[in-house]
């Protein structure tokens, strides 16, 4: 009877050991095999494969499993402002797949020395380095921001900002706002715009701010405004534009 328990007793240590082998073996294999040797990018349009590659972290010949998917979007979204959305998957046995949501953003600031995109609700889309493309979006002057973090609205440091986003709801909903070459809303009252380097257009607050800004874009094109080549429109009251021949400053 001993002899049988003994005879069992290995017979199962056998097979644990024997599986242990297995799955060792298993492990090395796949240590060995399971390696990013392909990165491929899907949805992008804007950026190219290997800038998205490059932005996301990731290396050739790193572990398959071992990729942080979370950490490769976040890298993505941080660095590449015109990705709204990103996803990450593992192809078996060797490939890593990106896919991308592009989105051109319609506004952009500086904060120290970087750039920041935003949406007309102050969304924040993504944080460059300064001196980067900028994907024609509008450069807007804002009053000092607190903090700007991708995926969140901005926060100023006086105020809601409410203004702010009130302003630029209007501009990117006018028919012309494709004109507008920079926007400068440091203060409510001192809200303005230029269409290209000639013409500058100070609304005066958002009172009206829907008419005043069709008025403005349907005087840029009356014949007095344009034989003066360069002027500043007031249209604090729409129903009295005030043209201020000279160059805008």
């Amino acid at each position: 009877m001993n002899a049988r328990k003994k005879s069992r007793r290995r017979g199962a240590v056998a097979v644990i050991l024997a599986l242990a082998i297995v799955f060792i073996a298993a492990a090395v294999l796949c240590a060995l095999v399971c390696r990013v040797r392909t990165v491929r990018v899907e949805g992008n349009e804007i950026y190219g494969d290997a800038a998205l590659v490059e932005n996301s972290g990731i290396k050739k010949g790193d572990f398959l499993f071992a990729v942080n998917r979370s950490a490769v979007v976040e890298n993505i979204l941080h660095r590449c402002s015109v990705v709204k959305k990103a996803e990450v998957s593992l192809r078996l046995f060797d490939t890593v797949v990106i896919t991308v949501e592009e989105q051109s953003p319609a506004f952009y600031t500086t904060v120290g020395t970087s750039t920041v995109f935003f949406t007309a609700d102050l969304r924040v889309t993504g944080v460059a380095e300064a001196g980067g493309d900028t994907y024609d979006a509008v450069f807007c002057a804002l009053p000092k921001v607190k903090r700007a973090d991708a995926g969140e609205v901005l926060a100023f440091y006086e105020g809601t900002g409410e203004y702010v986003s009130v302003f630029l709801k209007a501009c990117a909903a006018e028919e012309h706002f494709g004109l507008i070459t920079e926007i400068r809303a440091e203060s409510e009252r001192d809200c303005c715009f230029f269409v290209g380097p000639d013409y500058k257009l100070v609304t005066g607050g958002n009172s009206e701010i829907e008419l005043k800004l069709r008025i403005g874009f349907a005087m840029l094109e009356n014949e007095r405004v344009q034989k003066e080549k360069t002027a500043t429109l007031d249209l604090s009251d729409p129903k009295e534009v005030v043209v201020k021949p000279g160059k805008p400053v």
